[in-house]
């Protein structure tokens, strides 16, 4: 048998990129990004998580609306190899402390 690797979500990254090169990938809060400029934010950010010591195997929690900047989180973590911990933005600290 042929050895393959694992399917990874990010894998999606440079497909996206190529296949979304001049039309929206993202429309949010009166914001468009192409495939290409989606691509590097997510870059951007999961260089930006590096450098501030994310490893394979932490755990981010993130709290945001549905929006653009979600989703990048989520790819950027996962690139990483974080595990993204999704909190409801609507959540009081109360129920965080708990």
């Amino acid at each position: 048998m042929g050895r393959f690797s694992e399917p990874h979500v990010c894998q999606c990254l440079s497909r996206i990129a190529t296949a979304r090169r001049h039309s929206p990938v993202t429309v949010a809060g009166g914001r468009q990004m192409t495939g290409p400029q989606f691509v590097e934010a997510v870059s951007r950010l999961a260089h930006a998580l590096l450098r501030l010591g994310l490893k394979p195997g932490d755990v981010v929690a993130v709290s945001a609306y549905n929006s653009d900047c979600y989703l990048e989180w989520l790819l950027a973590v996962a690139f990483v190899g974080g595990i993204v911990a999704p909190l409801n933005y609507r959540w009081v600290s109360e129920v965080l402390q708990n």
